[in-house]
């Protein structure tokens, strides 16, 4: 069958499409698609269809029909998307007579693949996201397979060790890499809410038309987390990426909450596509448009670059990475909320923020901003009641001073306790490590520090005794 998949020809596509019920005019055109084989069809009355052929030995029947139900529950409260056409049967599956192959029919959809989006466009999509969500939470898909760090992680590690392209000095530092990520993402999954999601939802598989914004190929759609959807539309690592994903889940918010603490799990989904997408092309080498679409497979520095990015996300998900802390408090001003972890996207969020009013609104010089201190400072991060990210601040030895600097709150948050807070977390963190003193950089807030009990300047450092009691509840 696998065979006969490979050398599928208009000829056949027309004769199986033919079988199903549907008169051509015999206009047929192969479509970009890698896992399945995908035509573009035009039937007598003029009409355009898509006949997408499945992969054999993918999908069961089963697995397939839980797609098409999505896509039908989605099209029932108008969701934009592709639904499979019924065939006169009613099912929206068939055999290609010939050898068993599995197909079905879409409509033909317009539209064009966005490159940027702006911030309308983001929460726009945003809200079409939370709606897909809501469909895809309200009804089981049991024959569709869970994204966790066992069906993405540990089964296609199996795969790549297997790899006979893989070099012998390389095959340990993979493994060894893949198991500590693995090892350090199964806690993360340990009672995790997942429901069906698309999957594979990256900007590839949005189309932008008069309507609005809309989602193909459910192909990979999944029984998992929210958050792999949302990373995947915005997929970047740095502030303004998760400025983005801040106001694509504005729109999100509007339809469904969001779990934003899920948001740490944003390199984990990132490390664990790394190992899929190379066990997927390892699988398919014998399709022979694999080695056209990816001639360097299989060669050493292939290879070395898996294994270089797996030890940045292992990097990245463990200790080794830049500690961000996303302080927990409850301030009885405005519903304050400033919770903790050591997530990397937690730190791309404390970018942004620091960005956002050091730079874009003081006017900081960017140079003097990196003073090389990050690498090993502490940062916090606070966010509101709804988890937005809304201040941010950095603490550092400096010798056997403990430093405060970069304290930064967001316009549309000050005078709500933020700046106040971060003070108390980092006077508290300070107490912890067995410290009598807090030093502070002025950075123009000498009546901020001065409020809080801050003396000086001495050095160009105010201080605060932390042997008296820390920062109160206020305005700052």
């Amino acid at each position: 069958m696998t065979a006969q998949f490979f050398s599928l020809t208009p000829e056949r596509v027309l004769e199986a499409v033919e079988a199903g019920g549907a008169r051509c005019t015999g206009l047929c055109m192969q479509l970009n698609s890698m896992e399945n084989r995908v035509y573009e069809l035009e039937l007598e009355d003029r009409a355009r269809v898509v006949a997408k052929f499945y992969r054999p030995g993918r999908w069961s029947r089963e697995a397939i029909v839980d797609e098409h139900e999505f896509l039908a529950d989605l099209a029932s409260v108008e969701v934009p998307v592709a639904s499979p056409l019924p065939f006169p049967d009613g099912s929206t599956v068939r055999q290609e007579p010939l050898t068993g192959i599995l197909y079905a029919l879409f409509p033909r959809v317009g539209g064009r693949a966005p490159e940027e989006l702006s911030e309308e466009q983001l929460r726009r999509l945003g809200g079409l996201l939370g709606r897909v969500h809501n469909v895809g939470a309200a009804r089981e898909a049991p024959h569709r397979r869970a994204l966790d760090p066992e069906t993405y992680g540990a089964q296609n590690l199996a795969v790549l060790r297997e790899a006979p392209t893989l070099p012998p000095r390389l095959r340990a530092l993979l493994v060894s890499a893949s198991e500590a990520l693995l090892a350090a993402l199964r806690p993360r999954w340990e009672g995790l809410a997942l429901h069906r999601i698309h999957g594979d939802c990256h900007r590839g598989n949005l189309l932008w038309g008069a309507a609005g914004p809309f989602f193909l190929d459910f192909d990979d759609m999944v029984r998992g987390p929210a958050v792999q959807d949302v990373w995947l539309l915005v997929p970047g690592q740095d502030a303004d990426a998760a400025r983005q994903r801040d106001v694509l889940l504005e729109g999100y918010e509007v339809f469904r909450p969001f779990p934003r603490a899920t948001l740490a799990l944003v390199e984990p989904l990132r490390a664990l596509r790394y190992l899929r997408h190379a066990a997927w092309i390892t699988r398919r080498w014998d399709d022979p448009s694999f080695p056209r679409t990816w001639p360097e497979y299989g060669s050493e520095r292939w290879w070395a670059t898996l294994v270089d990015d797996l030890e940045e996300q292992l990097s990245r998900v463990t200790d080794g990475a830049p500690r961000a802390r996303v302080v927990t408090m409850d301030s009885p001003r405005a519903g304050l909320r400033v919770t903790l972890a050591t997530e990397a996207d937690a730190l791309a969020r404390a970018s942004m923020v620091r960005e956002e009013v050091l730079l874009e609104e003081l006017g900081v010089d960017p140079e003097r901003d990196q003073d090389g201190r990050d690498r090993d400072a502490l940062h916090l991060l606070a966010v509101d009641a709804s988890g937005r990210a809304c201040g941010y601040a950095r603490l550092h030895r400096d010798g056997p001073r403990l430093v405060l600097t970069r304290v930064a709150v967001l316009p549309g948050s000050r005078r709500r306790g933020v700046g106040r807070a971060l003070v108390g977390e980092a006077s508290a963190r300070g107490r912890a490590q067995g410290a009598t003193m807090l030093h502070a950089e002025p950075q123009g807030a000498e009546g901020f520090l001065r409020s809080l009990g801050f003396e000086g300047p001495s050095g160009g450092l105010w201080a605060l005794d932390l042997r008296e009691q820390g920062p109160e509840s206020g305005n700052a």
